[in-house]
């Protein structure tokens, strides 16, 4: 299981902006603060709507520019490694629509907020024109949508603190279009990406986003949260290991967790070790069995509900396992995590269903073996459908799958640890019971 993170760096370099705007020439600043007249040519601090072009140096933010100004907004390009930073108290917003502001192209460079700055900006692109990143350890930041890894070479996003929103539901997440593009979410940061979620959405190319703190919320995901289930191809990985994935319930119903599957070629990752996953429904794999699908459970330090409260919302079953997809718990000295398919609510009566299907993997972690017989719950819900799930080739010696309980009034999927002696030591057997027939 991978579960690899990068971190991020940001570029400390010095920034020259060239800023156009309908009643001034070009403006290039040297390095040094935004709000400073003399640090452009010619003299002048930028005016609302104004373009500006950050190239190579570092441009500054320590004070409100909105200047009480509704509508306050500027079309800014960051460009061979430039740096745009916003220092406590900076404020690039909008101030009368929530989720409007800025046009921010990063092409190459980095864009850094920390704590006391806010930034409302319009879908932005990143990694266009090179390798570029943001980094986040405070603040405020709200756009329209977030386009990442736009080029040719990597783009790394590190958040670990504050909030990060899409404001406009019509704006979406691509992690890894036409490069690869990592997410490092930390701390006590916030995270709502809005109308959808996608990690992976060219053929080869990989989104990664790596939950080591706080709280990705995808509650306005009306599309779902897709993990390398967006394209043919395409590449996703999701590594939890601390904070909360809260999926949440949308008005709709349609809120769901995509693992991987519905693309030829198509690959898709989510794995857990500590924190929580919450999602109203999860799909491993997919219906039509293009692509694959694989959700690993890792130790026993993880909270992982499916379904949770839903009214009278009744779309069945909360999880699916297809016959593309591969569910695999990773069994350490305390166990493994149970996932819980649960919830309240529903007229049909056949909520809390789990639909199995696929593969079953086994994985001891270390040097931990189990004791012969030893049993494992390793997901709980109403009725458990056993569509053709069945455990990997290299288990079936050492593990025996079973589903207990009555349907309808609560099930297990269980597993339990009978290694069948190894074939050299019943030779090596069958040979000492010959010699002594012998003597």
């Amino acid at each position: 299981m991978k579960k690899a993170w990068m971190g991020v760096a940001a570029a400390v370099a010095v920034v020259a902006v060239a800023c156009v705007s309908s009643m001034a020439a070009d403006f290039i600043a040297a390095d040094g603060y935004w709000n400073v007249a003399g640090n452009w040519n010619p003299a002048g601090v930028p005016a609302n709507g104004a373009t500006c072009n950050i190239s190579a140096n570092t441009a500054r933010i320590n004070t409100d520019l909105t200047g009480g100004v509704a509508n306050y907004s500027h079309t800014i390009s960051i460009t061979n490694g430039g740096t745009l930073e916003f220092e406590n108290g900076a404020v690039l917003a909008r101030s009368d629509i929530v989720g409007e502001g800025s046009w921010v192209t990063l092409s190459s460079g980095a864009l850094n907020l920390h704590a006391g700055s806010k930034l409302w900006m319009h879908t932005t692109t990143v990694g266009a024109g090179g390798s570029a990143s943001i980094t986040m350890d405070g603040g405020d930041v709200e756009m329209t949508g977030l386009n990442l890894g736009a080029g040719s070479q990597p783009v790394t996003v590190s958040i670990s603190g504050g909030t990060f929103n899409n404001g406009n539901t019509t704006g979406a997440w691509q992690v890894g279009m036409t490069a690869p593009a990592t997410v490092t979410q930390s701390g006590s940061s916030v995270v709502q990406p809005g109308r959808g979620f996608y990690l992976g959405t060219q053929s080869g190319v990989k989104g990664t986003y790596n939950l080591l703190g706080g709280t990705l919320d995808g509650t306005g995901a009306s599309s779902g949260m897709m993990v390398g289930s967006y394209a043919a191809g395409a590449v996703g990985e999701m590594n939890i290991a601390g904070g909360t994935l809260e999926n949440g319930v949308y008005s709709n119903g349609t809120q769901t967790l995509y693992v991987g599957g519905r693309y030829a070629g198509a690959t898709g990752l989510v794995s857990i070790t500590t924190g929580a996953l919450h999602s109203p429904l999860v799909h491993v794999g997919s219906a039509n069995g293009l692509g694959s699908g694989e959700l690993v459970v890792s130790g026993s330090g993880a909270d992982i509900i499916v379904g949770r409260d839903w009214g009278d919302i009744s779309p069945n079953p909360f999880l699916r396992a297809y016959s593309n997809g591969t569910l695999t718990f990773e069994v350490g000295s305390g166990g493994v995590s149970q996932i819980h398919v649960t919830g309240t609510g529903g007229s049909s009566g056949l909520n809390f269903q789990a639909a199995l299907a696929g593969t079953l993997n086994m994985e001891l972690l270390g040097a931990y073996t189990p004791s012969v017989g030893q049993t494992f719950d390793l997901l709980s819900a109403r009725t458990i459908i056993d569509n053709g799930i069945a455990l990997a080739l290299e288990d079936t010696s050492k593990w025996t799958m079973l589903i207990s309980g009555t349907a309808g009034s609560g099930q297990l999927l269980q597993v339990q640890y009978v290694p069948e002696p190894a074939s050299g030591l019943l030779g090596a057997l069958a040979a000492l019971a010959l010699l002594r027939r012998r003597r």
